[in-house]
């Protein structure tokens, strides 16, 4: 799901840009479809859909930090680099919690086909 645009959001002009991003953040996450319960008996899809849900609400959370990050490198006196306030959420999961539920999905495929070819 994308950043939802201000033209989506009521009674957003002459509003703090901080709190735009805010507003946006909020009808962003509230938009977001959460995935269902874990069944009783995973299957590798469960475990991938969920890390798909997380990299969904990082990239809506970089979008915000990057509205906010905006902000700060225009009001600063110092150099802001451009990547500061840019991938930060999704940064910090890739790899670490993304890879935990893409590797279970792939344990528990070849637990299965083990299963599977000893019986």
């Amino acid at each position: 799901m994308p950043f939802l645009s201000t033209s989506t959001i009521p009674h957003l002009s002459g509003t703090s840009p901080f709190e735009t991003a805010r507003r946006k953040l909020i009808a962003s996450l509230l938009a977001m479809k959460a995935p269902g319960a874990y069944p009783n008996y995973p299957i590798p899809s469960d475990h991938e859909g969920i890390a798909n849900h997380i990299r969904e609400a990082a990239k809506i959370f970089d979008e915000w930090l990057s509205a906010v990050g905006h902000q700060v490198r225009d009001n600063t006196t110092t150099d802001i680099d451009d990547n500061l306030f840019n991938g930060s959420f999704t940064g910090a999961i890739e790899g670490n919690e993304t890879w935990a539920l893409e590797n279970e999905g792939i344990e528990l495929r070849e637990f299965r086909q083990a299963q599977r070819r000893a019986s």
